[in-house]
């Protein structure tokens, strides 16, 4: 489909309220990024998520989204987020 590679990435965490995901970014230093699909309420019968991304902080297993890491690889970190998209919806 395109040429831009992505991450390989693991399932953290999958429940009823939200889906995690983590990788390694590999650019100017090694990150580990996470993104996270949570469920926010329904409306009209349709369940509204929202999709968090930033860097994952092992020691307390938080989701940091307010961080500009500048790590040189955005357009593979982009596309594994996207990657995850099809993944979150089929299960």
């Amino acid at each position: 489909m395109n040429n831009i590679h992505s991450y390989k990435f693991q399932v953290l965490n999958n429940n009823s309220l939200s889906t995690q995901f983590i990788f390694e970014s590999k650019g100017v230093r090694t990150i580990v990024k996470a993104i996270e699909y949570s469920f926010i309420r329904n409306i009209s019968g349709r369940k509204v998520y929202n999709l968090g991304f930033g860097d994952f902080n092992e020691k307390s297993g938080l989701l940091i989204d307010d961080i500009n890491s500048n790590n040189g690889d955005m357009r593979k970190v982009f596309n594994t987020v996207l990657n995850t998209i099809p993944i979150f919806f089929c299960d």
